[in-house]
């Protein structure tokens, strides 16, 4: 089907976005901007453009991803769109309320957790989900959801699903189930590492309320006018 500009704005209003990830280069930021240039010429000059950054998102963004977003490491190509022979451990971070974010860590480690989210981990042979003790029922429903997709996107390793409540681990986890999560988790270094959102030094970064407020705080408006 042949692609054919628009003459009009009688279809309605035009969005493009253009995300750009924290590990992008300014190459690749570049080149969206450019892209969405273009597209927006194509299209006529209708659409609004609308820049969106990791972790500052727009709601309107969020919106078209009704299921929540994944967002994975880049660099690289991702073992859950091609069949691989072995699988990759992978630690993912759940976090935010009405649609959940799922992003992957660069470290597996309790020092890259904290008890305010929920966190998915790929271990040998388990899908382990892990509930912060503060983290909210939004979270534990998308992590539940996202995990299920994972085991079936997976199928072929046969990894099986656990949940795991913060502070619960060890009368949870069965042998093989201990065996493999503290491999990559080790419950005896877990109160030295892991964040805490509550306590004498609160870190309010973790806070899901705070990290609201901080993206609604980052929006501006400008004013364009032509010289006289």
């Amino acid at each position: 089907m042949e692609s054919v500009p628009l003459k009009d704005n009688s279809q309605g209003c035009v969005d493009i976005h253009f995300w750009i990830g924290s590990g992008s280069s300014n190459d690749e930021a570049g080149v969206a901007a450019i892209k969405s240039v273009e597209l927006d010429d194509f299209l006529g000059g209708f659409p609004i453009q609308h820049r969106e950054t990791e972790g500052n998102e727009s709601k309107q963004f969020l919106s078209y991803f009704r299921s929540g977003m994944r967002l994975c490491n880049g660099g690289f190509e991702s073992g859950f769109n091609k069949v691989v022979d072995v699988l990759q451990p992978s630690l993912f971070q759940i976090k935010g309320k009405k649609r959940p974010i799922m992003s992957e860590l660069d470290t597996i480690g309790w020092s890259s957790m904290n008890n305010g989210d929920v966190f998915i981990l790929i271990g040998k042979n388990h899908i382990f989900i892990w509930t912060g003790k503060n983290s909210n029922h939004m979270e534990r429903v998308g992590a539940i959801r996202i995990a299920n997709e994972l085991k079936n996107e997976l199928s072929r390793f046969r990894l099986s699903i656990v949940i795991l409540d913060d502070g619960q681990e060890s009368d949870q986890l069965s042998a093989d189930e201990h065996a493999d999560f503290t491999s990559f988790l080790p419950l005896e270094t877990k109160d030295s590492e892991l964040q805490k959102t509550t306590g004498d030094k609160i870190d309010w970064s973790l806070s899901d309320e705070q990290y609201e407020k901080d993206e609604r705080s980052m929006v501006k408006l400008y004013r364009c006018k032509e010289r006289e």
